[in-house]
């Protein structure tokens, strides 16, 4: 996973130095909500606890400075994320990279999808209906932080973290939303049906997005490197003051077997007790093919009062040949 934490680092370095159906992501706290898919939702709150890097660890404790109650709560954030970074090393890299270098850590939320191998191309494993029958391919027992089900050839997981910079009101915010394929199947037999259409990475932020970023990494060299190359293997497609769409090459069995990725964002906010929501998807797609996205809630500039959250409705251009994933952090700055 040093790979994963070396394209990563790219991206944080960067900021630290400045008829189809339509996927309707609304209002609800709730992951299983909005989708038929197999899938495990959390979020972890760092207001009443401290990190630290001290002899080249990240060290998280319970703020001895609050409440009983308060002391309460962060004891159950600090057991989420102890529980989280022992199964996720890629992702307690870049915890660390970040505090290292003066972030200030807020909140840390994932989404974890199991899947399953299937000709040439991934799918996500379905819930079961009320009458115990398989909605699709299902696998046999439930997902946990970062083991997929049995059955399943492995997961992929979407991470958002947020971390603050600065001293005084109006902060400067980060929002890194990672992508990271953990698959059992890795056989290189796709060399005669190269990618044919590119993923999708979106992320909206519910205020004015000063600067983004994005960053992949190939588990096989393309175009002579395994680091994605931007206008080559990915581009930014779309978006506005508030959100960002990337278009990136993937192809899990062919030359382009894309092992993760980064999108940022990075924005200013004054701290308020007001909580907001940031929303992260990732279309995974096997067949050419666009979207058509659509933006409710205001960043506050030239549409008045800013949203507790920026929702996308996004509507591909091909019914069949793609899933979706969805994470949200919900977090009072």
């Amino acid at each position: 996973m040093n790979r994963i934490k070396g394209v990563l680092s790219i991206v944080l370095s960067i900021l630290f130095a400045l008829g189809t159906p339509i996927i309707s992501f609304a209002s609800t706290q709730k992951n299983e909500d909005f989708t038929e898919y197999e899938e495990f939702h959390d979020q972890i709150i760092f207001d009443h606890l401290t990190v630290l890097v001290i002899d080249e660890n990240v060290v998280v404790d319970i703020d001895p400075t609050v409440s009983v109650l308060k002391r309460l709560q962060a004891k159950e954030q600090k057991e989420k994320y102890d529980a989280y970074v022992k199964e996720n090393s890629e992702v307690a890299e870049v915890i660390y990279d970040t505090v290292k270098k003066g972030g200030n850590l807020c909140a840390v939320s994932y989404t974890v999808a199991p899947v399953v191998a299937v000709n040439d191309h991934y799918e996500r494993v379905k819930k079961e209906n009320k009458d115990g029958l398989s909605l699709g391919v299902k696998a046999n027992a439930e997902i946990g932080v970062s083991t997929p089900s049995q059955g399943a050839n492995g997961n992929f997981q979407l991470t958002t973290i947020v971390t603050r910079e600065g001293n005084a009101n109006p902060y400067t915010y980060t929002a890194l939303t990672m992508g990271v394929w953990n698959t059992s199947v890795s056989i290189f037999t796709g060399e005669n049906k190269p990618a044919t259409g590119y993923d999708f990475v979106l992320q909206a932020c519910p205020t004015v997005t000063l600067n983004s970023e994005f960053s992949c990494e190939y588990n096989y060299e393309t175009n002579g490197q395994t680091i994605g190359q931007e206008g080559v293997n990915f581009s930014r497609t779309d978006g506005f003051d508030s959100w960002v769409e990337f278009s990136v090459e993937d192809d899990p069995f062919g030359f382009a077997q894309m092992e993760a990725f980064g999108l940022t964002q990075t924005f200013k906010a004054i701290a308020t007790s007001n909580t907001k929501k940031i929303n992260s998807y990732y279309i995974h797609t096997w067949q050419t093919m666009n979207l058509d996205v659509t933006a409710s809630g205001s960043a506050g500039v030239s549409e008045g009062i800013p949203s507790g959250q920026i929702a996308l409705s996004i509507n591909p251009t091909k019914t069949t040949m793609w899933w979706p994933l969805y994470n949200s952090v919900s977090y009072d700055w």
